[in-house]
């Protein structure tokens, strides 16, 4: 096709048709099979491209006298070009969710420390910071790793895994991640009656390691310089407003509510509340499956079922709820419940909203 959409011979060079001659008693009445080869060149363009082939009878290609396109026999359709950019061995699953739970996940170049010497010949390394033992997000392992060690702020001293400050756990069944996992700090937790320590730190304090990953053939592929720094921090907006229901339906006779979570309730948290997010809870039922809401503005939002799902809109969401993937209901079952995040400026989160399905 050309530039106006129609068919025409001359948008037709890069593709090329070629066919076998006919059989020597092709001349004769009868069904004779013919071979032919399409070649197309390359499209260089990121646009999709379309062509067309059309077999006319030879009497009436020998008129002239004819409309080729009432002749198709078959469309090519060729994708535009993609380029492929090499992510490489490990890359942040969402780096917008990344930022907003102050967080940071870059690639290290070459002859910058740490990644000299000995670890320079590592095919890959990155810088991961966070701020608090609430930073992060998943990570997914282009090449997948059988095994990791972890090392002290010294670069010689490795940990026990088993009661290392550090832990590397896997994507949350719900999010579908292949190879994701997430890295977690959990200083000063407890763990069955212990607190995790650091008994590595650097002599300033300083809370720093290096994860090694191992590939197939236990070679070390990457590393992570992992720094958990209290100072660190995107740009934050606090975010103002309330949240409420919109016009568009008698929400109240459906049964369904919005309420402010407060404190006191099982849905707040501190950190929320001294960082200024909205916290509200949505009650659906089987009468009321989605809500239309208004909401502070915001620049993306984050469901963490597959059951729950948002329409966005500036200032507006809608949120859903599709039956069909609700978890397993059992005899005791009397509710499903998760979460969705609203980002605002600078991915902060504007707006928890627990979301309960009544059964």
């Amino acid at each position: 096709k050309d530039a106006n959409g129609n068919y025409s011979p001359t948008a037709a060079s890069w593709m090329r048709l070629t066919m076998d001659d006919f059989p020597e008693e092709a001349g004769e009445e009868g069904v004779w099979e013919r071979s032919f080869t399409l070649k197309v060149a390359k499209n260089t363009a990121t646009d999709m491209r379309e062509g067309a082939i059309a077999a006319l009878p030879k009497p009436i290609a020998e008129s002239g006298n004819y409309n080729a396109e009432d002749y198709i026999v078959c469309t090519i359709c060729q994708e535009g070009y993609v380029e492929i950019v090499d992510l490489g061995a490990i890359y942040p699953n969402d780096e917008e969710i990344m930022a907003a739970y102050n967080a940071k996940f870059e690639s290290l170049t070459k002859g910058s420390w740490p990644y000299i010497g000995d670890w320079g010949e590592v095919p890959y390394a990155y810088r991961l910071t966070y701020q608090s033992n609430q930073s992060g997000d998943d990570l997914i392992f282009n090449t997948p790793f059988t095994r990791y060690e972890i090392y002290g702020f010294n670069e010689s001293t490795m940990y026990d895994l088993e009661t290392c400050w550090i832990t590397i756990e896997p994507s949350a069944e719900h999010k579908e991640l292949e190879n994701g996992y997430i890295i977690k700090s959990r200083l000063g937790e407890k763990i069955d009656g212990v607190t995790i320590t650091n008994p590595l730190a650097g002599d300033g304090g300083e809370n720093e390691a290096f994860i090694f990953f191992y590939d197939e053939n236990d070679n070390a592929f990457a590393f992570i310089y992992f720094i958990l720094d209290p100072t660190y921090s995107t740009p934050i907006v606090r975010p103002t407003g309330t949240v409420m229901f919109a016009e568009d339906k008698d929400y109240a006779a459906l049964g369904a509510k919005l309420e402010e979570v407060v404190k006191g309730d099982e849905e707040y948290t501190d950190e929320m509340a001294v960082a200024g997010t909205l916290m509200y809870r949505l009650t659906l039922n089987a009468y009321c499956t989605s809500a239309t809401l208004y909401v502070p503005n915001y620049v993306m939002s984050y469901a963490y079922a597959s059951w729950v799902y948002t329409n966005e809109g500036n200032s507006k969401v809608t949120v859903n709820i599709d039956t069909e993937m609700l978890p397993e209901i059992t005899n005791d079952t009397t509710e499903f419940r998760s979460n969705i995040t609203l980002y605002g400026e600078n991915y902060v989160q504007a707006v928890q909203l627990t979301v309960v399905y009544k059964l």
